[in-house]
């Protein structure tokens, strides 16, 4: 299970790649992060962890310390500027996160995205 979960994280980027080329109006790189750098984050601090999910997703379960705003919220939030944002999603098929990336990086903040999102934290080894 955890191969095909990683397949289809490296398919999810191969995809969102073609589409950023494709799509002229989307000028700002997919930044993504493993799951690995995105522990280490963790625990050096000073990151802003952002589940764009449902409010009802989040609270079925979610990623120690993230905060929840919904992806149809996000535009209406003040985020800190003296933090690396990072967002996640359900999963690498997940498009929330993308969206939530893109719209961030054209507000210039420094943000990246965990592609993996809220299943693959579910999956690690711990």
């Amino acid at each position: 299970m955890k191969e095909l979960v990683l397949a289809l994280e490296k398919f999810a980027i191969f995809s969102s790649a073609l589409d950023d080329q494709s799509n002229s109006k989307l000028k700002y790189k997919n930044s993504n992060i493993q799951l690995d750098e995105l522990q280490k984050k963790m625990k050096k601090g000073g990151i802003l962890l952002i589940d764009v999910r449902s409010k009802e997703e989040y609270k079925k379960g979610h990623i120690p310390e993230a905060v929840n705003i919904p992806y149809n919220e996000i535009e209406s939030f003040k985020f800190p500027k003296n933090k690396e944002l990072i967002v996640y999603c359900r999963g690498p098929m997940c498009l929330l996160s993308v969206n939530a990336l893109n719209f961030l990086q054209s507000r210039e903040m420094n943000v990246t995205r965990f592609g993996g999102g809220y299943s693959q934290w579910e999956m690690r080894e711990v």
